[in-house]
């Protein structure tokens, strides 16, 4: 008996996040932020073709309809079921607003996002966000597909380091990095 209660309690604590909900007082993400094409991963981009080597880093395409993912060697194709829209991944802006339980996003051209410290349910998307020793962390989780991303500062507040890591069904596992450099525009509207 005593196992079972083990079991069933390590099963629980398993399904726990460890972030917390709270943001350190010293980081905030606000601001207008453009990309760092020199110290960023290369732009995702499905008209780039392969260039054949088969050691080379796997790429992820994102197709226009529906955000679905495919793999470089089948662009076409879609996964068996939800798959979110990666706007982090072609972004070369960003507009942050975070306030003490959550952070919003401005894409150009793309849907603005609303991100909430906690875990919640959202269609058939599970996320969780919170901080991880003073890296914000956002993680997405579908049938087919899991997506963290991890956000934080460097160069006293000046760069903003985005790291995704991408796992799914039908999907090579990739980690991309994004270099963003805050503009001088101290109000981002």
């Amino acid at each position: 008996m005593q196992s079972i209660v083990a079991v069933v309690l390590l099963g629980l604590l398993a399904g726990c996040s460890s972030l917390a909900e709270t943001a350190p007082a010293n980081i905030d993400f606000s601001g207008t932020w453009e990309l760092d094409l020199q110290r960023s991963d290369a732009p995702v981009d499905a008209s780039d073709q392969h260039s054949g080597d088969a050691d080379a880093a796997p790429r992820i395409v994102t197709t226009q309809t529906r955000g679905a993912l495919a793999t470089e060697s089948n662009p076409n194709a879609y996964l068996a079921g939800p798959a979110p829209r990666l706007p982090m991944l072609t972004a070369t802006q960003m507009i942050i607003e975070q306030d003490p339980t959550s952070m919003g996003i401005e894409y150009p051209k793309q849907p603005y996002r609303d991100v909430k410290w906690g875990r919640r349910e959202q269609g058939l998307f599970i996320i969780e966000a919170g901080w991880d020793e003073g890296h914000l962390v956002v993680e997405t989780r579908s049938a087919p597909l899991r997506v963290k991303e991890t956000y934080s500062l460097s160069d006293g507040g000046a760069t903003l380091i985005l790291q995704v890591d991408l796992q799914g069904r039908g999907v090579d596992s990739a980690h991309i990095v994004r270099v963003f450099r805050r503009t001088h525009d101290a109000n981002p509207s």
